[in-house]
C-alpha cells in the first residue's frame, strides 16, 4: 500500500538483515557495515524527531558511488519520508484525506497541521497535492513539480509520480517510467493506478481500442471507482463510433459524473485517494 502505518523502526530491522551478495567482497562487507552504522544514527535521529537531521545524512551518503549502497540508502530514505512519526499526525491526514473533495476549510485546516507537524512527510504531501489539485491548479503545478524532484529516486512511487505527470500533462514522460517498472504482482492501489495510467497512454497515442478494453476491464473489477463514468464520457466523445452514446445521453453521461462525485462517499473518496485526479477530471 501507498499510505501506511507505523512500520518504519519495523522496516528498519528488516533492512538490516538483507544480505548484499552470496560471498561479499571486502567493500561490499566495508558498505554493509558502513550501512548498519548509518541505519542506526538514522534510527537515533527519529526518535529525537530530529528527520531533517537524518535526512541530511543519507544525502551525504548518497554522494558515494556503489550503486547498491545508493538503492538500500534510497529504500532507507523511502521509508523514513513516508511513514508518520506521531499517531496525531496521522490521525490528522486520515480525516483530511476523506473530505479533501467535499469540505475545503476542513481539507485546508488537517493540510496545514499535517505539514506543520511532519514537513517532510510524503503523505502529507500527497495531500498538499490533492488539495490543490481540487482546489488551485496553479499552485498545484509548483507543489507538483516539487513533488517529482524529492520523489524521483523512490522506486515505490512510480505510479503515483506517473499519475503527477499526467495531471501536468506531461504524458510523454511516462512511458519510460512505466517501461522501466520491476516485474511484480500489483496491490489492488498500484493496479487500479497502473490501468489509470494504462488508459490515459493509450488515449495520449490514439489508441481507442486499447482504452476500451481498459474501461471495460476497469467496470469488471473497480466498478464503484466514479471516474469510470468520466472515462466513458471522455472516449464517447473521442471515438463516438467505437462508444455508440447518442449526442443527449453523452450530455447526461457529464452530468451524471459530476452528480457522482458531489455525493460521494468518504469510503470511497479515501479508497480512491492515491487518484490525484479523482473526481475533478474535465474534457479538454
Amino acid at each position: 500500500m501507498y499510505f501506511t502505518g507505523f512500520k518504519f523502526l519495523f522496516i528498519l530491522s528488516f533492512l538490516g538483515t538483507l544480505a548484499w551478495a552470496k560471498e561479499p567482497r571486502v567493500d561490499q562487507i566495508n558498505l554493509n557495515a558502513r550501512f548498519n552504522t548509518v541505519k542506526q544514527q538514522i534510527i537515533d535521529l527519529i526518535v529525537k524527531n530530529q528527520r531533517i537531521l537524518a535526512i541530511t545524512l543519507i544525502e551525504n551518503e548518497l554522494l558515494r558511488d556503489d550503486k547498491d549502497y545508493k538503492n538500500k540508502l534510497n529504500s532507507l530514505k523511502f521509508n523514513m519520508l513516508n511513514d508518520f512519526l506521531s499517531l496525531s499526525t496521522q490521525e490528522i491526514y486520515e480525516v483530511s484525506a476523506g473530505v479533501v473533495l467535499s469540505d475545503k476549510k476542513k481539507a485546508l485546516n488537517g493540510l496545514q497541521q499535517c505539514l506543520l507537524l511532519e514537513p517532510e512527510n510524503l503523505q502529507c504531501r500527497w495531500l498538499e497535492l490533492k488539495y490543490y489539485r481540487r482546489y488551485n491548479t496553479s499552485i498545484f503545478n509548483d507543489k507538483a513539480l516539487a513533488y517529482l524532484e524529492t520523489t524521483q529516486s523512490f522506486k515505490p512511487l512510480q505510479f503515483l509520480r506517473s499519475s503527477v505527470l499526467i495531471a501536468l500533462e506531461r504524458t510523454d514522460d511516462v512511458v519510460m517510467n512505466l517501461a522501466a517498472k520491476d516485474n511484480k504482482v500489483l496491490n489492488s492501489e498500484e493496479s487500479v493506478l497502473e490501468n489509470i495510467i494504462s488508459y490515459n497512454l493509450a488515449l495520449n497515442s490514439e489508441n481507442y481500442s486499447k482504452a476500451k478494453e481498459i474501461l471495460n476491464y476497469m467496470n469488471l473489477h473497480y466498478m464503484d471507482y466514479p471516474d469510470l463514468v468520466f472515462m466513458s464520457y471522455q472516449l464517447s466523445k473521442l471515438w463516438p463510433e467505437g462508444v455508440g452514446f447518442s449526442d443527449v445521453s453523452l450530455e447526461k453521461q457529464f452530468e451524471v459524473y459530476q452528480k457522482k462525485c458531489a455525493d460521494l462517499p468518504t469510503s470511497i473518496a479515501r479508497k480512491y485517494f492515491f487518484d490525484i485526479a479523482l473526481c475533478v477530471r474535465s474534457f479538454k
